[in-house]
């Protein structure tokens, strides 16, 4: 039985750079992983078989059964795999749920069939399946460029209590790009990463942003929703040295320095938006 974590991530901040000729996007990032993971439990089986604790998709559709097939083809494997995803990330909400999920299936694939993949060659893999599969590889903290394919590990983390917040709705990443028209505000990213690796959170707080995050603001009003701006706001009210949505939404997180506090704005927060739900991560300087 081989068991793997798979750590969510958050980005601390995304900036959209251009659309590109074969309609993706290049972006530029800092993203880090958080202590909220999911659990993969592998053993081998005659067939693939995916199995999650949520009804979250069909197993065709999950990226760990399409990383199985990958692997499986690709290196010639006679036997095949039984995967069981205990899920604690939340579909949907824009901390690569299924890209940390796929990421931890090909480093546990590659233990237990002995394949004693290189470090490439797992990347390479995680380049097929999705943008953030690569990054979810490794974790840690990274500046992520291109569509996610260039990664640079920097040695700065954040020391702070992170506040979740889950609004009631998801979102769908390829809606949110597809209606995403650009933005005209600059220097935050360089802003950010001054402050960042400070290692100061009340340095960098207030300097988090999300380029998509107009966008996701834009489709939560058309459907009746609670604008990820609007959660925001409460947040920083409630006493947030800073808040930012993650990824494509629809969570929003913010940041304190201690335990109490962190309860506090979330059960304040919460108390406005009786639909949501919240969690509270302890992010520990790992250098």
């Amino acid at each position: 039985m081989i068991h793997e974590k798979a750590y969510a991530k958050i980005n601390v901040g995304l900036e959209i750079i251009n659309k590109r000729k074969d309609g993706y996007h290049n972006l530029r990032s800092i993203m880090t992983s958080i202590e909220l993971h999911d659990d993969l439990f592998m053993r081998l089986n005659d067939e693939i078989i995916v199995e999650c604790d949520k009804d979250i998709c069909r197993q065709e559709d999950n990226l760990v059964y399409k990383v199985a097939l990958i692997m499986k083809n690709r290196f010639s494997v006679k036997l095949g795999a039984k995967i069981y995803i205990a899920k604690n990330i939340r579909p949907g909400a824009g901390m690569a749920g299924g890209s940390t999920n796929a990421a931890a299936a090909i480093r546990g694939l590659n233990k237990l069939w002995d394949l004693n993949l290189s470090t490439n060659e797992m990347y390479q893999i995680a380049k097929d399946i999705g943008s953030d599969v690569a990054f979810c590889l490794e974790g840690e903290t990274a500046i992520v460029e291109g569509v996610g394919d260039i990664i640079t590990t920097i040695p700065y983390d954040m020391d702070c209590y992170i506040v979740l917040i889950y609004p009631s709705y998801t979102c769908s990443t390829a809606t949110v790009f597809k209606n995403f028209k650009g933005s005209t505000q600059n220097q935050r990213y360089e802003n950010l990463h001054k402050g960042f690796i400070t290692n100061d959170v009340s340095k960098y707080a207030e300097y988090l942003f999300n380029d998509l995050e107009e966008t996701v603001d834009i489709i939560a009003n058309k459907n009746g929703n609670v604008t990820p701006t609007a959660i925001k706001q409460k947040l920083i009210e409630a006493g947030a040295l800073g808040a930012s949505m993650t990824g494509s939404g629809s969570t929003v997180y913010g940041l304190t320095t201690n335990y109490k506090d962190a309860e506090r704005i979330s059960k304040e927060v919460t108390s406005f938006y009786p639909n949501f739900n919240f969690d509270i991560i302890q992010q520990k300087r790992k250098r």
